[in-house]
């Protein structure tokens, strides 16, 4: 999710909302931190990339409000290149389970 705007965010997750099976899991891996310290990273081939910073209070009302149930939350520690590294932080919810009860 770091190359990914808000917006692209709230799409990507409205897709696999809409795309798995009831009790299908989702996986996202994102760098928490202020969203307006976004910017442009350039990496080891030269390219140059936007990155985006989440935050995980706002990311867990969206997943929730779209119909997913936080399963685990846990931290990557991700190294970037020589000397450099940062936290990736890994949410791990399930679609939710809608039980039909039967008259």
């Amino acid at each position: 999710m770091p190359y990914l705007s808000q917006s692209d965010c709230n799409k990507l997750i409205a897709d696999c909302y809409q795309l798995l099976n009831e009790g299908g899991l989702i996986y996202l891996s994102f760098v928490e931190g202020d969203p307006d310290l976004s910017h442009f990273q350039t990496g080891s081939s030269g390219d140059r990339v936007f990155f985006h910073y989440h935050l995980l209070a706002d990311l867990k009302k969206l997943l929730a409000a779209s119909g997913f149930e936080e399963q685990k939350i846990f931290k990557v520690e991700f190294n970037r290149s020589e000397g450099q590294s940062e936290m990736h932080t890994i949410w791990v919810g399930r679609k939710k389970v809608i039980r039909h009860h039967k008259n």
